[in-house]
């Protein structure tokens, strides 16, 4: 059957799920990657992209549902696609995560038989996010929405969601106010039709302050200033409102405009608190980033006089840990300028003496230094390492590496050319920051052979 050959919809048994979330089974001589399927599922499947080897499709009806299924305890989450996997129980979600990275280990960075430790789970399976980007625009039906990017029957869309259940009573308020004050102009909505989608910004704090941002990608954000004099007059009012334009293609680097409060957002995470700007990433589970602190702590152990590199590092959450625990030297890189000067006031704050923050790339850095390290740590985005970074980081040679990974696949492929070099792969520690979703963090120590 040439890959031009049309499928109709065809009746697939789902007996795994897949890096990505989709369901898998095997169809018509092809492996069926199945969108909205779970194991144990029959579903009839759309194909929406075919290839000699598989089929990528969308679920359409269910002939049988899977006995692993639950009932969902969000009401959008047929429709929102936000979190694929809440039908399951969280057990089976751990227990699936625990596969993928298995899965990934083996098959593309070619380790037999990975020895991978239980899925940690930090923190509860709802209410556990402490900022969520909600979009506004036109919805399904033609009418403005606010809510998140799922898909109807016909094609992907914006859901209306009046609450999240992944964030807490107090978010759900604010966005709550923000959907109610938006409400009452008119004007706000047709634009959301016309101009739209905007961005919509809700996020809590650790010192218990709440903010939010009015996003404007292609266009300004409609009548801003207006909806901050009237939401400061809620009940569930935000105590800081900015107006946010995003720079294209560059990381950081987000125009703030403060319509009402202070001009940064106070997050504790750890020993140590973060002056931060409104827009800036900040670890959204903050069970998980205590987590995930805690596990690079343990793998670095007694670092007392080392010298210790942490790329991608952000503020310098992980390396200034490992500072205050007496490392000779702590170089901390990342190409966000405003997460490095963050960093920096804390180091500063806390009277860190021997932490350096580099607002460099990544590649480029490496390109530069010449000296060895005791310690690496990496913290890459989703898409991995990029070019030349493993070799960058080789030519140091240090005698750990610690690699935090949010993607199997990509975390398997960064491996590779260590496991090539002679590192031995110590450790290996799932941990379950996104309940509900497919998305699973992983924590690799490495060590050098000989």
């Amino acid at each position: 059957m040439g890959v031009g050959h049309k499928i109709s919809e065809t009746l697939i048994s789902i007996d795994g799920l897949v890096a990505g979330g989709r369901g898998v089974g095997r169809e018509t001589g092809r492996v069926w990657f199945v969108r909205g399927a779970l194991p144990g599922d029959r579903v009839w499947a759309r194909p929406e992209r075919i290839r000699p080897r598989f089929v990528e499709a969308t679920r359409v009806r269910f002939e049988q549902r899977s006995p692993l299924r639950r009932s969902s305890p969000c009401s959008y989450q047929a429709s929102c696609g936000g979190c694929p996997w809440m039908p399951l129980a969280e057990d089976v979600q751990r227990d699936w995560k625990g596969r993928l990275v298995a899965d990934a280990l083996t098959r593309i960075a070619g380790i037999e038989a990975p020895v991978i430790e239980p899925v940690e789970q930090p923190s509860d399976p709802l209410g556990y996010r402490n900022r969520i980007e909600f979009s506004a625009g036109a919805g399904p039906d033609g009418k403005p929405a606010i809510g998140l990017w799922g898909r109807t029957d016909e094609a992907r869309a914006l859901i209306d969601i009046p609450a999240c259940p992944l964030q807490g009573a107090a978010a759900n308020a604010l966005l709550e106010s923000v959907r109610r004050v938006i409400e009452r102009r008119p004007e706000v909505g047709r634009r959301f039709l016309d101009e739209g989608p905007f961005r919509i910004l809700i996020r809590s704090a650790s010192s218990g302050r709440r903010l939010v941002g009015l996003w404007g990608d292609k266009h300004p954000f409609p009548c801003a200033k207006e909806i901050a004099e009237d939401l400061v007059r809620e009940k569930d009012a935000p105590d800081t409102i900015v107006v946010l334009r995003a720079r294209p293609g560059q990381r950081g680097g987000v125009r703030t405009e403060i319509l009402h409060g202070s001009p940064t957002i106070r997050e504790r995470l750890g020993e140590f608190e973060f002056e931060l700007p409104p827009a800036s990433f900040m670890q959204v589970n903050p069970a998980g980033g205590e987590a995930l602190i805690d596990l690079v702590r343990r793998f670095a152990g007694n670092v007392r006089d080392q010298r210790i590199l942490d790329l991608y590092g952000g503020v310098g959450v992980f390396g200034l840990h490992l500072a205050r625990r007496g490392a000779r030297r702590v170089a901390i890189c990342d190409a966000d300028r405003e997460a490095i000067d963050a960093g920096r006031r804390t180091a500063r704050s806390a009277g860190l003496a021997n932490v350096n923050h580099v607002h460099q790339t990544v590649q480029s850095y490496l390109g530069s230094k010449r000296k060895t390290e005791d310690l690496v740590l990496a913290n890459p985005p989703r898409s991995g390492f990029g070019r030349g970074v493993a070799a960058g980081i080789l030519a140091l040679e240090p005698s750990r590496v610690i690699v935090v990974s949010c993607d199997p696949p990509t975390l398997a492929r960064d491996l590779r050319p260590f496991l090539t070099a002679g590192y031995r792969v110590e450790r290996v520690v799932p941990v379950d920051l996104f309940p509900q979703s497919h998305h699973v963090e992983t924590v690799v120590l490495l060590t050098r052979s000989g």
